[in-house]
């Protein structure tokens, strides 16, 4: 799996990111790491459970990251636009997968 921001610059590059597919609607969320050392995952995935468009969340523990599956793609935007925000989300991008 790769994200459209690890393929920017050369043209090759411009290539590879034209074949990138959104996979379903879903997010993968990273939180910093003392989400993991705080038991405090448990606690993002419950709030994202409860937002409007969430289908389900599901935690990478080990990864201190969520998966977030969501009903449109509008749904999609608006959460990763929300998630940017927050200062223990360090990463927020859609789920996306290169086919050649």
């Amino acid at each position: 799996a790769a994200t459209a921001a690890a393929f920017s610059g050369s043209s090759d590059n411009k290539e590879i990111a034209s074949n990138i597919k959104h996979t379903d609607h879903r997010v993968i969320v990273k939180y910093s790491d003392h989400a993991k050392e705080e038991n405090s995952l448990d606690k993002y995935v419950e709030m994202l459970q409860g937002l409007t468009g969430v289908v389900k969340a599901q935690p990478l523990t080990r990864l201190s990251m969520a998966v977030v599956s969501l009903e449109s793609s509008d749904d999609s935007e608006k959460l990763l636009e929300r998630l940017r925000k927050e200062d223990d989300v360090e990463l927020a991008v859609m789920d996306t997968f290169v086919s050649a």
